[in-house]
Order: C-alpha cells, then structure tokens, then sequence
C-alpha cells in the first residue's frame, strides 16, 4: 500500500484506533484508515484555518492535536475533521506533544515545556496549567 495525494513532504505521523494521521509541510492533516488492503484518505478542514507546516501530531480517544513551526497547537476533533481550539504559548517550533491518563496534555518546544488541562475549560477556551 502507499499513499500519495497529499501535497508537501510528510512531516508527522502517528497511528491510533486504525488510523493513521499525517501531517505535511503545507498544512494539510490527512486520515487514512486502513481496513485490509484498502487505504481511505479523509483530510481534515484545514482551510477554515491557517495553514502552517505541522511538525508533531498524536492522537488520543476522539482528539487529534498537531505542533506547529510557529509554536501554535491545533486540536482537532477526529470524527467531525474540524479545529475546535488553537493553543497558543509558544514562540518555537512545536517538537512533541505528550498525551497522560487523565487528560493534560504537554507540549514541548526547545524553550519550554507546556500543560494543557483539557478537564479545565473557561469561556469554551482552554486553560494553560
């Protein structure tokens, strides 16, 4: 199998519940689910926000979070393909994103670490911890 409809180089990816996510150097954020041997791409609604080259992406439960170059995050609702929030803090490259049991997530650039705490949601806004 191999997928190629995407423009940009592949920058990111990460695989959960039978999907894997790609993240590429134009902006784009793809689902492909593999079932057997049939590959399905559904991109995600990148338009409806700015386009920046993706540098991490995981995925946990029904949330796919992308880093990127400009040090913003974007969370992404996986069934519905559309941004729901933008976390902004960081002044770098979003490098990792690390996802705990109960539901705070860090972000990682070289000049600092960050705790988003999706339990802690003010104003339909994320809070940073």
């Amino acid at each position: 199998m191999r997928a190629s409809a995407h423009a940009g180089d592949v920058s990111a990816v990460c695989a959960h519940n039978g999907c894997v996510y790609v993240g590429t150097s134009h902006g784009e954020l793809l689902e492909y689910q593999l079932w057997e041997t049939t590959l399905t791409q559904r991109p995600f609604d990148t338009e409806s926000t700015p386009r920046n080259a993706v540098s991490c992406v995981t995925a946990h439960d029904d949330k796919v979070l992308t880093g990127e170059i400009t040090g913003d995050v974007r969370v992404w609702d996986a069934p519905s393909a559309t941004c729901v929030h933008v976390l902004q803090g960081h002044n770098r490259p979003v490098t990792r994103i690390l996802h705990s049991d109960d539901d705070v997530w860090f972000t990682v650039a070289s000049e600092a670490i960050r705790r988003w705490d999706f339990r802690v949601i003010k104003d339909g806004e994320l809070v940073e911890h």
